[in-house]
């Protein structure tokens, strides 16, 4: 049999193989990653938290919220998404310590900014 064929009997539902491993991922080296794939992950991290905050942020304004509170706020979001893309998702093995920092600080900020946003229309809440 060729290796295609081999290749072919071992896959299972949704391109994953029987060792788990995706079509993608077969035969790349986990310590040196590919740029482009690396790259796509930090977009798609980028996109999963940015927005949101973006607007908590606006909704903060909106609700007269002090503008320098939510301008650090958005400067802590800025740091830790630089030090997890630059210091995690780029490092070898894509595991460096500034992606644990990075994801805590996006959570932290948004759950920050949402409470925040809900701090200032208590007064609409009731009696």
């Amino acid at each position: 049999m060729s290796q295609n064929e081999l290749g072919a009997m071992n896959k299972t539902e949704l391109g994953k193989t029987e060792f788990g491993k995706t079509e993608i991922s077969r035969g790349e080296d986990p310590q040196n990653p590919d740029p482009l794939f690396s790259a796509g992950r930090c977009l798609g991290n980028y996109l999963e938290t940015v927005p949101m905050a973006m607007i908590l942020a606006a909704l903060a304004e909106l609700n007269a919220g002090n503008r320098r509170l939510v301008n650090y706020a958005l400067g802590a979001l800025f740091v830790g998404k630089v030090s997890q893309i630059k210091f995690g998702f780029m490092r070898k093995g894509t595991w460096g310590r500034g992606r644990v920092i990075g994801s805590l600080a996006s959570q932290g900020v948004l759950a920050g900014m949402a409470g925040y946003c809900a701090y200032l229309v208590r007064d609409y809440w009731g009696p």
